[in-house]
Order: structure tokens, then C-alpha cells, then sequence
């Protein structure tokens, strides 16, 4: 009996909910709630669980010997109820110099039913997508830091399954120029390079971003911007700017930011809110979407929690 399945592409819906010609689009969503608050930039971020989802060559930065993460984001909330994107990373200082980092992102879709085309109903099917990844970061004596991350991703559409190889390559450069932790960075990073998806293209794309940190009032000032060009499927070529700011002090950080560009072929302009709390080993993250009440991101947050030693 031949099924049809009664879904709109769900399994290759970008964050706008409009048709492109491209694969796994959730590849280009905010995994987790700091860099989500701070309008998704976070190519030129300090490294953390979910570094891996935006540059690990920040890594070899960090003074965590391990740091694991989970997060967790609706989104598409008023066209796709109980759809979400899921996220895992994990980091591990292997030396002076180096770190490993491993990630996982599963985004599913709300059930849908399957007919065939005489009887109706025959059963339901779940489209689902998910990318499992590993990446390795060096620092070199000259205090830069190099990144390369290796991908799987998967599609399931609710009758067959379609398969990816990618990869990333990352850059970070940080400097400290006060004595009481005020830094500057800046990072590139180039991902979703690799085979196509039933000759579709992963939404590959190079972003440029800078970060600085300047100490404020018992606290710390972190401001980032990033430039982002989505170079493939060319169709769908565009340009994105992503700005944030973040202030910290001592448990807590409040977080604002604002994403621009890309028109009809990437996101809907939005801005951000979130903050955390930590406390000793653990942070909790939360961000909050403020788009335009017509937008298919409407009512979009993120939550996220990590922890490192």
C-alpha cells in the first residue's frame, strides 16, 4: 500500500517556515540560551559546553579541564506545536594545548498522519533531524586557536532516512590590554561544508566575529558582533548581522541583543533577552525571542544548563 504523507517538508522547514533549496536548516539555529539572548552570535564567544555549535577554537581559552551541556528550544511554536530543537555538547582539556569537544542536536516535529489514497488514516510518523559531531581544538604558541569539527547529519522525512558528512574549521584570537581582566577577541568560523542531502546543500556559511570585555561597576561588560554570509544552497545566499551585549556580576548576567538580514532567505529580524545564575560549578541559562506578532518565530525561548570543573 502506498502511503502519502500529509507534511509539508517538515523535515527541511528553515526558522522562517519559508521554502529554500536547501538541508538541514536547523543546523543554522541557536543551540543554546547564551549566545540565543545575545541576538546568536557567538562565533567570538569565551568557550563553553556548546562551543562546538559555534566556534571551539575558543577552547584552548578555557581554564575548565570538562564542561557538559544540555539545552532545549521550541521553535515554529504557532505553525508547528511540539516541535523543539535539543542540544548536547561536552568539552575535555586533553592537554596543554588541546581540547576535544563532542555535540548532538536532535530537532523534532510534531507528529503527522500517514494516508494511503483510498482509505484515509493509516497510521502517524514523526519527521525528525539530528547531527552528531566531534571536534578537536589546538592552541598554537603564537596564541591563536584552531578548530576542526567533523559531522553526521541525519534527515527523516517519515518513510526514508537521508544522509551528510560536513565539516568545520574555526580561528580565535584573544588578548587581555588591562590588568583587571579587560580582553578583546576576534574568530572565524566556516561551517556545514561537506556532501549534499538528496542533492540538496547544508546551509554552509563563513562568520567573522569580534568580542571585549571591559570591567564595569563590580562587574564585567561583554559585548560581540558577528558577520554571517550563507554562501550554499546559493539560492538562498544572504547576509546576517547578529549584535549582543552581556553584563555579569559575581552569580548572575543579563543579556540583550538584536539579529538583522537575510530578508525572505534567513531569519525574521529579531531581538533578544536572557540572563543566568550560577552558582559554584553549575550556570542556567535562559533567552527570549521579540519578534513581530506576525513572525513564525514568535514565542521562542531557550533554556540551557552547564556544568564544568
Amino acid at each position: 500500500m502506498k502511503l502519502r504523507i500529509i507534511v509539508a517538508l517538515l523535515a527541511l522547514l528553515p526558522a522562517t517556515a519559508r521554502p529554500q533549496s536547501g538541508a538541514a536548516l536547523f543546523l543554522g539555529l541557536p543551540a543554546d540560551a547564551r549566545p540565543a539572548g545575545m541576538g546568536g552570535g557567538g562565533v567570538a564567544l569565551h568557550g563553553g559546553a556548546f562551543s562546538i555549535f559555534h566556534n571551539p577554537a575558543a577552547l584552548p581559552f578555557t581554564t575548565a579541564r570538562w564542561s557538559v551541556g544540555v539545552g532545549r528550544a521550541p521553535y515554529l511554536r504557532a505553525l508547528l506545536p511540539g516541535g523543539s530543537l535539543n542540544a548536547a555538547g561536552a568539552t575535555l582539556r586533553v592537554s596543554k594545548r588541546g581540547n576535544m569537544a563532542a555535540g548532538f542536536r536532535y530537532r523534532s516535529h510534531p507528529t503527522a498522519e500517514a494516508r494511503d489514497n483510498n482509505t484515509g488514516i493509516v497510521g502517524e510518523i514523526r519527521p525528525a533531524e539530528w547531527a552528531a559531531e566531534v571536534a578537536y581544538a589546538h592552541l598554537l604558541p603564537a596564541g591563536l586557536g584552531l578548530s576542526v569539527t567533523a559531522r553526521y547529519t541525519r534527515l527523516y522525512n517519515g518513510y526514508r532516512a537521508k544522509e551528510a558528512l560536513g565539516i568545520d574549521a574555526g580561528m580565535y584570537y584573544r588578548e587581555t590590554f588591562s590588568g583587571d581582566g579587560g580582553t578583546w577577541a576576534v574568530a572565524f568560523h566556516a561551517g556545514n561544508l561537506g556532501s549534499k542531502i538528496d542533492r540538496a546543500y547544508l546551509p554552509a556559511r563563513a562568520a567573522l566575529g569580534g568580542s571585549v570585555i571591559l570591567p564595569v561597576a563590580r562587574g564585567a561588560l561583554l559585548g560581540s558582533l558577528d558577520l554571517a554570509y550563507t554562501f550554499l544552497p546559493a539560492r538562498a545566499a544572504h547576509l546576517e548581522t547578529a549584535a549582543g551585549m552581556e553584563y555579569s556580576l559575581r552569580w548572575w548576567s543579563l543579556r540583550a541583543g538584536y539579529r538583522a538580514g537575510g530578508g525572505s532567505k534567513g531569519m525574521d529580524n529579531h531581538a533578544s533577552i536572557g540572563g543566568s545564575l550560577r552558582a559554584s560549578t553549575v550556570a542556567c541559562h535562559v533567552a527570549y525571542w521579540i519578534t513581530s506578532p506576525s513572525s513564525a518565530l514568535r514565542d521562542t525561548w531557550h533554556l540551557s544548563v552547564e556544568f564544568s570543573w
